[in-house]
């Protein structure tokens, strides 16, 4: 139980040490082209955005970008980072102000797992039910890929990208381990 809130905690009560970390681990580059190319010129919601080190790449091709985030810093740290027409709202994945169907794509980096309060049914669920028939969702970095596998998402790996950081985040995280592990699923027509 206390392993699975450490991530949550400290997203939330320490961001200023997630913010360095996620500098610390940039995304794939391959990654996010990949992702990138999908969402490009389209309506795309991204969940648990954080500090923006995968809506800066969103927020100038997607036509919007609807970036939600929980934490109250994060939000106005993404408010002041991203341009029009990007939106941000406060909201948790499990709750998508949105409507069903409205995006083409869907997208969370490093913020979707198989269990609460990071993920699980409800949030996966809620992703799925913002995209419209034909249109994907994309999930960078999911704890435990595996679970997402059995619900139908493909795996792509892009290889380890080697990085540094600052001592006392890998003493209090442990070794930079960027993403670089894509699921998308395409949902039902």
């Amino acid at each position: 139980m206390t392993a699975g809130l450490f991530w949550p905690l400290v997203y939330c009560l320490r961001p200023d040490d997630w913010l360095e970390l996620a500098a610390a681990e940039p995304v794939h580059p391959d990654l996010v082209a990949s992702v990138v190319a999908h969402v490009t010129g389209r309506r795309v919601v991204e969940t648990g955005a954080g500090g923006g080190r995968l809506s800066a790449a969103l927020a100038g091709r997607a036509r919007p970008l609807i970036a939600v985030e929980p934490v109250a810093g994060l939000v106005r740290r993404l408010r002041a980072q991203l341009p029009a027409p990007a939106c941000v709202v406060a909201a948790i994945s499990q709750q998508l102000p949105l409507r069903d169907g409205w995006a083409d794509a869907a997208v969370a980096c490093a913020a979707m797992s198989p269990d609460p309060p990071l993920g699980g049914e409800r949030a996966l669920s809620e992703l799925e039910r913002v995209v419209r028939p034909g249109g994907i969702v994309a999930l960078v970095a999911p704890e435990a890929p595996e679970w997402f596998q059995a619900r139908g998402y493909a795996l792509t790996e892009y290889p380890p990208l080697a990085c540094a950081a600052p001592r006392h985040i890998v003493d209090f995280f442990g070794p930079p381990d960027p993403p670089r592990r894509l699921l998308l699923k395409t949902m039902p027509a």
